[in-house]
């Protein structure tokens, strides 16, 4: 979506946070300056230290909402911020899947750090 939206024109702005560290239960206030609600916005985790198969530098794009295990991030955007919340599972914030074998892991917090992006 965001490739077509940006190549039609329709997205004309764009925000990306610096990294954030990922914290059980925690919050964050990210202002993006785009003067507007996004009208998209995407989490990706950025792997600090290799394991399940990533290599340090990779990203995996975060499924955003609510889950029956307190796993994930939710974000409610406005005009001036990505207000952020994490999940409050212990650890894991986030769970995917093992880039090698294909079956389901927690993800270590330290070793993943959290990027939004949002365009208008």
């Amino acid at each position: 979506f965001v490739a077509a939206a940006l190549a039609a024109g329709q997205l004309q702005k764009f925000y990306e946070s610096p990294q954030q560290t990922i914290t059980v239960g925690g919050t964050l206030t990210l202002a993006h300056g785009l003067g507007a609600k996004p009208k998209e916005y995407d989490v990706f985790l950025v792997c600090q230290t290799a394991e399940f198969g990533y290599s340090i530098g990779q990203e995996i794009k975060e499924s955003m909402g609510l889950t029956t295990s307190n796993l994930g991030v939710t974000i409610v955007p406005d005009a001036a911020n990505m207000n952020v919340k994490f999940g409050s599972s212990s650890p894991p914030v986030f769970s995917a899947l093992n880039f090698s074998t294909g079956a389901s892991v927690s993800l270590t917090n330290a070793n993943w750090k959290m990027v939004v992006r949002a365009w208008l």
